[in-house]
């Protein structure tokens, strides 16, 4: 059972900006954006990385946050910067104004075959897309504090097929936004010859029920 960690919660700084003044000129903003990075360790700081999308190559952001001994690299964040010079693809130092977890999974050891009625709560998708390793889904979900089953787990006899299971607590009520990283690394070193994967997903929005994603 798992208990999804809410978009914010875990939020460092409650200061969301979206603009720099600099001294010189107090007109000039520099845009900030937020981002899905990858926790990947401590230097004199914490380290990320930044894929925007499938396989673009990576931008190193290194940062003056001092993180809890207990996260482990390969964490997701959602954080909020101003990236090196204006470019979101460049590598460099950045001063985070938000850093909030992101609830992380690897892809299910189980198979569909457990879950038969893997669709019985719906999914309101906002957008999924993958970056690198990792498929990240923003959605809607029921909210409730007790814990609720959501994987992404194979099919049991065809390679590449993945169904979103989701069975929501029974105490679920009003919807709230989320962000979901699925780490596919494991998953992928056991099926190298393929080059989609197909999620299937009770989506409440549009009805847009299976998406694929190239590798």
């Amino acid at each position: 059972m798992l208990r999804l960690i809410g978009v914010g919660c875990l939020a460092l700084s409650a200061i969301m900006t979206s603009c720099n003044d600099t001294d010189d000129n107090p007109e000039y903003r520099e845009a900030a954006v937020t981002n899905l990075v990858t926790y990947v360790g401590m230097t004199d700081g914490a380290v990320f990385d930044y894929i925007s999308i499938d396989d673009a190559t990576p931008a190193r952001l290194y940062t003056g946050v001092q993180m809890d001994g207990n996260v482990v690299a390969g964490q997701r964040y959602l954080m909020t910067y101003i990236p090196v010079g204006g470019d979101e693809s460049a590598s460099g130092f950045v001063e985070p104004t938000s850093l909030a977890a992101v609830t992380t999974m690897d892809v299910s050891d189980k198979d569909i075959s457990r879950y038969p009625d893997w669709d019985k709560s719906g999914v309101y998708l906002l957008s999924a897309w993958r970056a690198g390793s990792y498929l990240n889904i923003r959605c809607k979900l029921a909210f409730s504090e007790s814990p609720r089953v959501l994987a992404l787990v194979p099919s049991a006899v065809d390679d590449g097929v993945l169904y979103l299971v989701h069975q929501a607590p029974a105490d679920a009520t009003f919807d709230r936004a989320y962000y979901i990283s699925f780490d596919l690394t494991r998953y992928l070193s056991e099926h190298q010859s393929l080059d989609a994967i197909e999620v299937h997903i009770n989506n409440t929005n549009l009805k847009e029920n299976v998406m694929t994603f190239l590798l």
